[in-house]
This record gives structure tokens, C-alpha cells and sequence, in this order.
């Protein structure tokens, strides 16, 4: 079973289960912000990677949570290649929990890619996290 948390939500679960051990672990973090602080600790089962909410890397005048000018940072192929290893080593009966700040476009995507699913949420992520696990081309 693979989730598709906001981060308020994985705090949650993430309380109330702790860490466990046959589970796995997607942190998506925003390149700022208070919400760019990593919420899970550090382990086998868990990936974090740090990246917005953007097709491209671009200006934006506003956090996702606050005002400020940033330079948004969308998804690389490397932090696909990284992302896709991670998940390739998971077997193929354990949950996946997968989150980013509001559970609807990046981890959306990522849960849509790993299940071979039509596209949902960021068509960037979904597009780099797919062709690495399901395309032979």
C-alpha cells in the first residue's frame, strides 16, 4: 500500500506509530521555509530529499508557508535516480508512506508513479519518478 500524506499528517502518524520497521519512508521538504525543517530521523527505510513544488526552477515571491522572495528548486534527474533506488529496494508487500507539505502534488505524484497510476499532482516529478521504474525506453 503505498500513502500520500501532507506533512501535518505524517507528524501525525509519525507520533502515533513512531518509525516502523517494515514500513517506508518518502520525506519531501521544500528548499525553505519552516517547512523545509526534515520531520523524520534518519535510517534505512527513510529517504528525504529537498526540492518544490515546480516543473522548473524559477522565482517565486512567496513560501508555501510565508512571504519571502526564493528561487524555486524543481526535481533532478539525480534526485530522481536517487529516489527511484530507494524505492526499488522496497519490497513489494511493505507500505510506502510518502509526504510533502500539502499531500497533493509531489508526493501525489510519486505515489501515482510507483503504482503505474495516470498522472497526479506534479507532472515533473511524476514524469522523472516513472520513466525510471516502469518505462524501458
Amino acid at each position: 500500500m503505498i500513502n500520500a500524506f501532507s506533512r501535518d499528517q505524517m507528524i501525525d502518524y509519525y507520533l502515533s506509530y513512531g518509525i516502523l520497521p517494515d514500513e517506508y519512508y518518502i520525506s519531501i521538504l521544500p528548499t525553505g521555509g519552516p517547512k523545509g525543517v526534515p520531520i523524520l530521523p534518519n535510517g534505512h527505510n527513510i529517504i528525504t530529499l529537498v526540492f518544490d513544488d515546480v516543473v522548473e526552477n524559477s522565482v517565486k515571491d512567496k513560501w508555501p508557508d510565508g512571504i519571502g522572495t526564493f528561487i524555486a528548486q524543481a526535481m533532478t534527474s539525480q534526485q530522481a535516480d536517487e529516489l527511484c533506488e530507494f524505492i526499488k529496494k522496497i519490497p513489494s508487500d511493505a507500505n510506502i508512506n510518502v509526504h510533502c507539505v500539502y499531500g497533493q502534488s509531489r508526493s501525489a505524484a510519486i505515489k501515482a508513479a510507483i503504482a503505474n497510476q495516470p498522472l497526479i499532482g506534479n507532472p515533473l516529478v511524476y514524469r522523472l519518478v516513472k520513466e525510471r521504474l516502469h518505462d524501458n525506453t
